[in-house]
């Protein structure tokens, strides 16, 4: 899994870089929030960001707004991590209607950090695995079995025997039928009966 860190101190990136390539991530770097942004408008661009709320330009409060604003009708939205000195109630909860997804205050611990990170990957994969199901399932089956029906009759050939179209319905899918007429049916093959 590829992670942006969007932090502007070089010698916290560099530590963040390899904690993360040393637990097997695929790791981007950004000095500021703007470069952040910038990375994130690619094609293919990280799902998991690390980010400093202190930055100049874009901080990392405004990065988060925009990410999630961005997001909003994503069915996979990047996963956003603060990591900050900040460590005011006010500030965590700030962050986190902003739109991040947890809230890290520095100095960190290396193992607690791999962790919260290890969960961000999770709900990644678990929306990725969610969003692959609803497209399987919307998507028409090209490997459907055809159903030959006769055009004239309606019945359907059923392992070489033709069958009623409600006993086929009833015996492989549980469906019972009620009769009526359509209103054009029945103008056209009763309309003595009609008004």
């Amino acid at each position: 899994m590829k992670i942006l860190i969007a932090e502007d101190n070089l010698f916290s990136r560099r530590m963040l870089r390899t904690i993360l390539q040393n637990a097997g991530y695929t790791v981007v770097e950004a000095a500021d929030g703007q470069q952040a942004w910038a990375e994130l408008q690619n094609p293919e661009p990280p799902r998991l960001v690390i980010l400093d709320w202190m930055m100049p330009g874009l901080n990392g409060l405004e990065l988060c707004q925009r990410i999630a604003e961005k997001d909003r009708d994503n069915p996979v939205p990047a996963y956003l991590i603060m990591l900050t000195s900040r460590t005011d109630m006010e500030d965590v909860v700030q962050a986190l209607q902003s739109g991040a997804h947890d809230y890290i205050t520095k100095p960190f611990d290396n193992e607690e950090l791999k962790a919260r990170v290890a969960i961000g990957r999770r709900i990644i994969e678990l929306q990725l695995a969610l969003e692959e199901r609803l497209q399987a399932s919307s998507a028409p089956n090209p490997h459907a079995p055809l159903l030959p029906i006769c055009s004239v009759c309606k019945k359907i050939r059923n392992k070489g025997n033709w069958v009623d179209v409600e006993d086929y319905m009833k015996k492989h899918f549980g469906v019972s039928f009620s009769h009526s007429l359509c209103p054009a049916c029945l103008e056209t093959h009763y309309d003595k009966y009609s008004g």
